[in-house]
C-alpha cells in the first residue's frame, strides 16, 4: 500500500478534489481568463465555473496527502478539456450575466485550434504555489507522454505566451520546438499576451523513451 504522503498521478477525482484541481487552473490562467470570456473578479465564480466545465477524466492530477497539487488537461480530438456550454454560464452568472460572456468566448474559441489526428494536445499545465519545485510537472509531463506512446500518437502539441519565455525555453530543453507563431496584437493585450507560440515534441515508443526531469515549474 502506498505512503499517504507519496504522490499519485489519477485521472479520478473526488468533487472535493474537482473544485482544488479548478482552482489550480484558475490561479495559473487567471489574467487570461478574466479578461478573455470569464470577466469576474471573484475568484469563487470562476473556480465554480471550472469545476463544471473541466473534464475531468481528459486529464491526469498529480494527489498528495488527498490533495490536488498539480494538473495536465488535454485534447487528443476536436473535443477541448473545457467543455464550455451556455448551460454551465448560465448556472455560473445567471442568465442576464451568461449571454455575453457565452459570446465573448465564442470569438475566443474561433482562433483555437484542435490537435491534428496524430496529435495529443496539452490544453493546459500548472502546479500549485507551495508545490514548485518538487518535479510535479515532470511527472505530469511523463504521463502525458507514456499516453501519447500507448495511444499512437506521433507528437505531442502545445502552446506558449510570448509573455512567458521562460517556460518556452524549459519546453525547448525537454525537446519541443516552435512550429509556428499566432500574434493577436492588442487584442489580448489585457489579457497578458500578444501573440502564442506553438510547440510539438514527437513521441518516442514508450520502450526507448527517458523519462522528464527537467522541473517544469521551479519556485521564482
Amino acid at each position: 500500500m502506498a505512503e499517504q504522503s507519496e504522490l499519485t498521478i489519477t485521472n479520478v477525482l473526488t468533487s472535493e478534489q474537482t473544485e482544488e484541481a479548478a482552482g489550480i487552473y484558475y490561479e495559473a490562467f487567471k489574467v487570461k481568463l478574466n479578461n478573455l470570456w470569464l470577466f469576474t473578479d471573484k475568484p469563487q465564480l470562476a473556480i465554480a465555473f471550472l469545476s463544471r466545465t473541466m473534464t475531468i477524466e481528459k486529464g491526469f492530477y498529480a494527489i498528495k496527502e488527498g490533495r490536488v497539487i498539480g494538473m495536465v488537461g488535454l485534447q487528443k480530438d476536436a473535443e477541448p478539456y473545457i467543455r464550455v456550454t451556455l448551460d454551465s454560464f448560465v448556472k455560473t452568472f445567471g442568465w442576464f450575466g451568461a449571454v455575453w460572456r457565452y459570446a465573448s468566448y465564442k470569438i475566443y474559441d474561433y482562433f483555437n485550434s484542435s490537435p491534428k489526428e496524430n496529435e495529443l494536445r496539452i490544453d493546459s499545465i500548472s502546479v500549485a504555489s507551495e508545490a514548485r519545485g518538487l518535479g510535479v510537472g515532470s511527472k505530469l509531463l511523463n504521463k502525458v507522454m507514456q499516453v501519447a506512446s500507448e495511444t499512437g500518437k506521433k507528437n505531442v502539441v502545445l502552446e506558449v505566451i510570448d509573455t512567458n519565455p521562460q517556460a518556452r525555453k524549459l519546453y525547448e530543453r525537454i525537446g519541443f520546438v516552435c512550429t509556428g507563431t499566432k500574434t493577436f496584437g492588442a487584442t489580448t493585450a489585457r489579457a497578458g499576451f500578444r501573440a502564442v507560440h506553438y510547440m510539438s515534441k514527437p513521441v518516442v515508443p514508450e520502450s526507448t523513451s527517458r523519462a522528464v526531469t527537467v522541473d517544469l515549474f521551479e519556485k521564482s
